[in-house]
């Protein structure tokens, strides 16, 4: 395996004081995975080595989080992040809270990690990894598979029920048995973790290429009641009789459907998670009148998703585009590209203006912001030529208008105006 040269370096320091020292964690498992270090930033060092005895090596070094009942030191050199932390064991636990004390040995610090292919100890100086729970065998099988009593490490830290199942997301890897029903178990440990923590778990498993994934594996393991209760109930939502959703059982397979297609495009995750709550109004909005329908559906949905993602504490940046693309997610299905080119352009044009408009607030740049609706519009079913129209209308300037003698709260609308009438003249 190769590994930075400032890694390296850290690790030699600290044996040439006479403490062992190994690179640990998700850096080793990804180098074993795919033994490319370019995209790796982040490394985690364990050693005996007391965090003074640590500064005395490394006089650069900062805490972390200086606050934290166990200390662990940080050097940052260029653009990697290198984590050294004491062995450490765990002394007293109770239903909520873990007690630690500094360890001498790696076996007992192995121990309290959390998963057999997170726990597997490098030493770059030797050239050997230590594997002390067979987290090779794990590798190999593809499979996350927590260390010792399952309970037991799921109640050190309950963050780990989601981190199980990002980790899946992220490699592709699937659960182990036993980990999915200590999961079940343990669902409701969930709602005693910091929902900032929660929320940091979600982004990074929107960012992976199988969030669909991620989102199922919370529903079949009832984590998801616990976390995005709205999204949970879509499961009890029948889908519209007609349309793409023609075979679907309820509206969390049709989600479900959506986010594997953007997963295929590589959306980004603000994208995700627009899918994931654009029809969450269901469970609120169904009308039976003559058919079952969800007049209206995108304006609740929109106050789902900023209920709960405030509740999450996701950044209001995210919450703001987010709600916005979620209100906004019907105005191209509402186009029929069978209708008059005219009709059409207006249509379009005049979306187009609201998105170049609104683009200013969300600090987003009108392109980017278009091309976000556009991806979730194809991702559901929508209009491969309605797309393209919109995203090309989106790169249209504002054209020049004088509102001399137009009254302000009708400049606006002049302004919409002259843009649909330019569209119309470029495209006709």
């Amino acid at each position: 395996m190769s590994i930075p040269d400032s890694v390296a370096k850290v690790v030699e320091t600290l044996k040439n004081a006479g403490y062992e020292a190994y690179v640990v964690g998700g850096a080793v498992r990804d180098l074993l995975l795919l033994d490319v270090a370019n995209n790796i930033k982040d490394y985690d060092i364990a050693t005996p080595a007391r965090p003074q005895e640590i500064l005395q090596l490394f006089p650069s070094a900062v805490y972390v989080d200086p606050a934290s009942s166990f200390p662990v030191l940080r050097l940052q050199v260029d653009d990697i992040e290198i984590d050294i932390t004491t062995y450490r064991r765990e002394t007293a636990k109770g239903r909520r809270s873990v007690q630690w004390l500094f360890a001498n040995s790696l076996h007992e610090d192995a121990t309290r990690r959390d998963f057999s292919v997170n726990a597997l100890y490098y030493d770059p100086i030797g050239g050997y990894v230590i594997d002390c729970f067979n987290g090779f065998e794990d590798l190999r099988a593809r499979k996350i598979r927590f260390i010792g009593v399952a309970e037991e490490r799921i109640e050190e830290d309950p963050l780990r029920l989601l981190r199980a199942l990002r980790l899946v997301a992220k490699l592709g890897f699937n659960l182990d048995a036993s980990t999915i029903t200590a999961i079940r178990r343990s669902a409701k440990l969930i709602t005693a973790v910091p929902r900032e923590r929660i929320w940091e778990e979600i982004w990074r498993a929107a960012s992976t290429k199988r969030f669909s994934y991620f989102v199922g594996l919370m529903s079949q393991t009832y984590l998801l009641p616990y976390v995005m209760p709205h999204i949970s109930m879509l499961s009890f939502v029948p889908p519209p009789p007609v349309g793409e959703h023609q075979g679907e059982g309820n509206m969390f397979m049709h989600t479900l459907r959506v986010l594997s297609r953007l997963d295929g495009y590589a959306a980004p995750p603000d994208v995700k998670l627009a899918a994931l709550y654009h029809d969450s109004g269901y469970i609120y909005t169904a009308r039976v009148l003559g058919r079952l329908s969800y007049p209206g559906h995108e304006e609740a949905s929109a106050k789902i998703a900023e209920e709960e993602l405030t509740a999450l504490r996701a950044p209001r940046r995210v919450v703001r585009l987010v709600v916005f693309l979620v209100r906004q997610h019907m105005r191209l299905h509402h186009i029929s590209s069978s209708a008059d080119r005219r009709s059409v352009i207006r249509s379009i044009a005049g979306f187009a203006f609201d998105v170049i408009t609104a683009s200013r607030l969300l600090g987003t740049p009108p392109q980017q912001l278009a091309s976000y609706i556009a991806a979730l519009y194809l991702a559901d079913f929508g209009d491969r030529r309605i797309a393209e129209l919109f995203t090309h209308l989106a790169t249209f300037p504002m054209p020049r208008v004088d509102l001399k003698g137009v009254k302000p709260d009708q400049r606006i609308n002049a302004l919409k105006s002259a843009f649909v009438q330019q569209a119309l003249r470029s495209l006709l």
